[in-house]
């Protein structure tokens, strides 16, 4: 059990940068395996409402 500074907030991000990295090596991904990373993002909003 880990008690190191029990009573200090820490945010969600901080937490999830433990938890991802331990389920990714739980998943048992190959982590050489390289993925297409892609700087795009549809917004739903955009879509509704059209040249906005």
């Amino acid at each position: 059990m880990l008690l190191h500074n029990w009573d200090v907030p820490y945010d969600a991000a901080s937490t999830m940068k433990v938890a991802v990295p331990v389920a990714v090596h739980r998943s048992g991904l190959d982590l050489d395996v390289q993925i297409p990373v892609v700087n795009e993002f549809r917004s739903v909003r955009a879509a509704a409402t059209p040249g906005q």
